[in-house]
């Protein structure tokens, strides 16, 4: 990577170090120029940038810079800067490498990527009239380096990302996902159409997909997990709201299976987001749109896949509900995501999503294949993760169902399922209970969860009781 070498070139020139420890270039020392990191800095700062390192840019200067320059530099590019000094003639010929590059080296997705994945972005946007933004550390801003976008420069973009003719994007979708390699990395590309042009938004995916010890999932799961081994089978709802953690938490579960046990499981989603390698089980993944035509069908086709365990990245239309109750109804371990912020609602959206003629049948199938649900929202941690940004905490409201809740669900009664939640009936964990739970770990700021409270007499009473003796603690033994 670019970055390794600029490390070895600081390095080296570090040894020759003279004022106050700022490293001095040498003729021998010059590294190779990141065309990214040039697109960056206005020329007018009279600098030579060479690239990022460590969320920093690294950039070279003829002699110390004004502190002034420094801050106002800083500000341009919205990152830190790393000072180098160089001397004349090495200045000179770098900024000679440098001219060439602002010269010959032409604006394209694959150069905006690079920046916004050197700075730490989760997530890139391309839109006519404005410059490309990144989210970085929750927060939106420009790419630096890029002026804004004209609607050809997005329409190029969208071509390039999708794979596809324009016509083709503007006839048969109102939008398009796909996925995108760059750099290492995977992104979930949108391409949408907006004001009779195009814009484009990508979300960076994971490497690695992360321990199910890692993500404080409540004990709930493993009781249900201990279903794969009696191959029993049945339907797992998992909600939650935008940046949640559903995908995340899914994944995890279904990388936990395969590494545990001698399982076929099948992921299907729009698209891939995590990529699950077989262990003692085997994955097989499929993407909507590429691997299979539409998540019905893909459900539809386990049948016929010898399936374990299947995951589905969401259930877009009745016909994915009804694909996904049918495939739990005959055995299958079913996780799927439902875009609801609590278990009610989520079994509620389970019933409404299907044709009124078609309720009653899957009110008396969930009644009998539903094994839990969970509805999670990641809140404001307390702690710090490796990049030295505030970590989150998952606050799961979770539903056992018993034979009491299947029967509230068999009569479509929606207002008792909430009472038993709340009432932890069957070891059911309402959203209140388990943020204050949270709080008495110490993972969560009291203050903070006070903003996030939906119940405060339920939060305040678990409080006091919890408060009176040890705090609960969640532990995975499946």
């Amino acid at each position: 990577m670019h970055s390794d070498l600029v490390a070895a070139r600081l390095d080296d020139a570090t040894r020759s170090s003279r004022a106050a420890g700022v490293p001095v270039l040498g003729a021998d020392d010059l590294p190779e120029l990141d065309p990214a990191a040039i697109r960056m800095v206005p020329a007018q700062f009279g600098a030579a940038p060479i690239g990022v390192l460590d969320g920093m840019l690294v950039i070279a200067f003829p002699s110390f810079p004004l502190a002034s320059t420094v801050a106002e530099l800083s500000r341009a590019v919205g990152i830190p800067v790393r000072v180098v000094l160089a001397p004349d003639g090495v200045f000179e010929h770098l900024q000679d490498l440098a001219s060439t590059h602002r010269i010959f080296e032409p604006m394209s997705i694959e150069s905006i990527m690079t920046v916004a994945l050197e700075l730490g972005a989760t997530d890139i946007h391309f839109a006519p009239g404005e410059p490309p933004l990144a989210r970085i550390g929750g927060a939106m801003a420009p790419v630096p380096g890029f002026g804004a976008l004209s609607a050809e420069d997005v329409r190029e973009l969208a071509r390039g990302v999708g794979g596809l003719s324009l016509e083709q994007i503007g006839a048969e979708w109102s939008s398009l996902t796909v996925t995108v390699y760059h750099g290492g990395r995977r992104l979930r590309a949108a391409i949408s159409r907006q004001r009779s042009t195009f814009g484009v938004a990508a979300r960076v995916l994971p490497l690695r997909v992360p321990p199910m010890g890692e993500l404080g999932l409540p004990d709930q799961w493993a009781a249900l997990l201990e279903l794969v081994d009696r191959g029993d089978g049945g339907l797992v709802l998992v909600g939650g709201g935008r940046r949640s953690g559903v995908t995340t938490t899914m994944a995890s579960v279904v990388d936990h299976l395969v590494a545990s046990r001698a399982i076929m499981a099948v992921t299907i989603e729009d698209p891939v987001e995590y990529v699950i390698g077989s262990r003692i089980g085997a994955v097989r993944q499929r993407s909507v749109g590429v691997d299979v035509p539409s998540m019905a069908h893909g459900l539809d086709d386990t049948r016929v896949q010898d399936a374990d365990v299947v995951m589905a990245g969401s259930l877009p239309d009745a016909a994915a509900v009804m694909a996904a109750v049918a495939a739990a109804a005959r055995g299958v371990f079913v996780l799927a995501a439902v875009p609801e912020l609590d278990v009610p609602s989520m079994v509620a959206w389970m019933f409404e999503a299907v044709r009124p003629e078609d309720r009653s049948r899957i009110r008396r199938q969930m009644s009998v294949c539903l094994r839990g649900a969970f509805a999670q929202q990641l809140v404001p941690g307390l702690g710090w993760n490796d990049a030295q940004e505030p970590t989150t905490v998952a606050v799961c409201e979770s539903l056992v169902v018993d034979s009491e809740v299947s029967a509230a669900i068999a009569g479509g009664a929606i207002d008792r399922i909430a009472q038993l939640v709340a009432a932890g009936a069957a070891g059911s964990q309402a959203y209140d209970v388990a943020l204050a739970e949270a709080v008495l770990r110490g993972d969560v700021d009291p203050d903070v969860a006070r903003g996030l409270v939906r119940d405060p007499d339920l939060y305040d009473e678990t409080l006091a009781l919890r408060s009176e003796g040890p705090a609960h603690t969640t532990a995975l033994s499946a």
